[in-house]
């Protein structure tokens, strides 16, 4: 899961949840009392910068990054800092060098569709099967996909396709069949928002069918020509590639290792493809700040809505694809981006009149897929070397928004003075538990690594609690909600939300809140026990070798014989199942779910038969028939545990 919190300061919840070294690593800078931002100097923002930079460069891996600044139309800063490729040292050029802004694309596609119904193309609360020519969204469930959910990560769709990418544009082309496998709804319309890069990935195919024209281009004309961003690019045509910075991933040894570029397919590009340079970026930072520049000053104020869709009165907004954040209490928005050997994220302050892009060409990791070999081949990064720079490509840049707010933005308001309990506010023993999403995938791999990366809070006295692993305690500030860390310099904060009585959510950003979940869904029951079972199962190949009685080696049969079946389609489903459902091959994973039904048929026949088994048994007051009849015992009440499992997992019956 990928975290993007809206306030970031040393050893906060972000900072755990991605391992990273975030802006403790920068020093403040000596000198610097917040100004008021009445107009930026040119000249003393650079030197600001430059210093900044200087510090954080010389700590991380990363090769390059480029820094842009906009007050309102003007141009503040737009520079290149470190090399765009390590290996040849090639230099950044600001007007010219190409980094891939990843999901910053986002923005882009939804000002696309924003201006698109400004000119009576499209109804942003139409079903968008009005629009798509390629490809249909499924009525899996009864409310329609509209433009407008597919903005605020309403859309439903399997979040797991977002893990899709190729090595250049060719094989990146889908075809409008391969495009309807993409296309799968996991949650109806109507559940709170988990980020969805396929719903982006789908809002730009509607945006391109709409048009009547390619994603690439309806995004040229509408966005690119308009600022006159004339270097930016969808994907990354092969004219481009020479001007494109290498992208690098941190190495075992950490230090960057450059690896090929990642392009997005057809259906996805809307999520994550822009590629743009940091002159470029300045265009669009004005455009999006300047009412009319872009957008016409009601749909502007429209998409800048951070209220409609706020999980908490007190976490962080989201408008239509904007995030709002929180820097040391300067109230902020913009958007995050990551894609393999890229990292960046786009800022306002729109209070002030100020943009700011950043992006590094270099990733801590790759976006592991879904797959079971992965899990158990993965190894934890070692510990870094004496002397080796640690500090990451998000440390780096949440530490130069840091203390540029620090800087140059006026003192920010006092935080609020902590609210009475309400009568029916729930406890924290009440909130104590697991939290995680089971709707964002349909895919098992992806639901049992949620239920395995769970958030666990435990109740403290005094209406505190604590999340395990993560900063304690957290004290509450205002009904159902708590911080972790004093007041304006918070380390984290929780909301929590009451859905339909008794459902309860947790979230510290716009997206991605988390469910508690009842105890028997968490791993301890739901994923760790599996492995037991499979061995315990399995077992019974052996002791029906040594029966005696044809009624237990019936038993032991089918006992032996059901726990194969849910072993084999267990680990089928695991390692294959997300890879084939994006293939010609899609259907294949029916064959082996077969499975899983027939082995709880065949493990509840062997249960049933236990018992009579065991009355049929010789009589013999042995301590081998006493251990006999415990292991049957034993071994019944382990294929009922696998019957279990699979219900759990929803699969009794998955032909669906």
């Amino acid at each position: 899961m990928r975290i993007d919190t809206g306030s970031r300061t040393c050893g906060g919840w972000r900072a755990v949840l991605l391992s990273t070294a975030l802006i403790c690593a920068l020093p403040a800078m000596a000198g610097s009392e917040p100004t008021a931002s009445a107009g930026l100097n040119a000249a003393e923002v650079e030197t600001f910068v430059d210093q900044v930079m200087a510090v954080a460069m010389s700590k991380t891996y990363a090769p390059g990054a480029i820094v842009t600044v906009v007050e309102g139309d003007r141009l503040v800063l737009a520079k290149g800092y470190g090399v765009a490729n390590a290996e040849t040292h090639a230099p950044i050029d600001p007007a010219r060098t190409l980094f891939r802004i990843a999901s910053i694309t986002k923005l882009f596609t939804t000002a696309t569709a924003l201006r698109l119904e400004e000119q009576g193309k499209l109804d942003l609360d139409a079903d968008v099967n009005r629009y798509l020519t390629r490809v249909k969204v499924p009525a899996t469930f009864a409310d329609p996909v509209t433009a407008r959910r597919l903005m605020t990560h309403h859309g439903g769709l399997d979040t797991a396709v977002g893990y899709m990418d190729f090595p250049n544009e060719r094989a990146a082309e889908r075809t409008p069949e391969q495009m309807s496998w993409d296309v799968s709804r996991a949650r109806p319309t109507s559940a709170l928002p988990i980020y969805d890069n396929m719903g982006f990935g789908l809002l730009g195919l509607v945006v391109a069918d709409a048009s009547g024209t390619s994603y690439s281009e309806v995004v040229r004309q509408q966005v690119f020509v308009p600022l006159e961003m004339n270097q930016s690019v969808s994907g990354l045509p092969e004219n481009r590639l020479a001007d494109v910075a290498q992208a690098y991933l941190r190495g075992p040894t950490w230090q960057a290792t450059p690896i090929p570029y990642n392009i997005m397919p057809t259906s996805a590009q809307g999520g994550g493809d822009i590629s743009s340079t940091a002159v470029d970026m300045g265009k669009f930072l004005s455009g999006m700040l300047i009412p009319g520049r872009l957008l016409q000053p009601a749909t502007l104020a429209r998409m800048t809505d951070f209220d409609t869709e706020r999980f908490h009165p007190r976490i962080p907004g989201l408008g239509l694809a904007l995030w709002q954040y929180n820097y040391n209490g300067h109230t902020a928005e913009g958007h995050r981006g990551e894609i393999n050997g890229f990292i960046s994220r786009i800022t306002w302050f729109r209070q002030q009149n100020i943009g700011i892009f950043i992006s590094v060409n270099s990733t801590v990791q790759k976006w592991p897929p879904p797959r079971l070999s992965y899990v158990l081949t993965h190894k934890a990064t070692p510990s870094p070397p004496t002397g080796a720079r640690t500090l990451d490509p998000d440390g780096l840049i949440d530490g130069v928004l840091e203390r540029f707010a620090d800087r140059f933005l006026p003192a920010p308001d006092p935080a609020p003075a902590p609210a009475p309990p309400t009568a029916d506010e729930p406890t924290t023993g009440q909130l104590a538990g697991d939290y995680f999403r089971l709707d964002a995938s349909k895919h098992l791999m992806v639901r049992m690594m949620a239920a395995m990366n769970a958030v666990h809070m435990d109740a403290l006295p005094n209406n505190q609690f604590a999340a395990r692993g993560l900063c304690s305690p957290f004290v509450r500030r205002a009904p159902l909600y708590y911080e972790c860390g004093p007041p304006n310099q918070r380390e984290a904060g929780v909301g929590f939300r009451v859905v339909d009585g008794n459902r309860i959510f947790a979230g510290i950003q716009p997206v991605g809140s988390q469910e508690r979940q009842p105890w028997w869904r968490t791993a301890p029951y739901s994923v760790w026990p599996i492995p037991l079972l499979a061995l315990l199962g399995l077992s019974a190949y052996v002791a029906r070798s040594r029966a005696t009685s044809p009624a237990r080696r019936r038993v032991l049969t089918l006992v032996a014989l059901g726990s194969s079946a849910f072993i084999l389609a267990l680990l089928l489903e695991l390692q294959f199942a997300y890879d084939l459902a994006h293939s010609p091959l899609h259907a294949l994973p029916l064959l082996w779910r077969v499975l899983f039904p027939v082995s709880s048929v065949l493990l509840l026949v062997a249960a049933a038969l236990t018992l009579p088994a065991l009355r049929a048994a010789p009589a013999a007051g042995t301590l081998s028939a006493a251990l006999r009849a415990g292991y049957d015992i034993v071994l019944a009440l382990g294929g009922l545990g696998i019957v279990w499992l699979t219900w759990i997992w929803g699969l009794t019956w998955p032909l669906r």
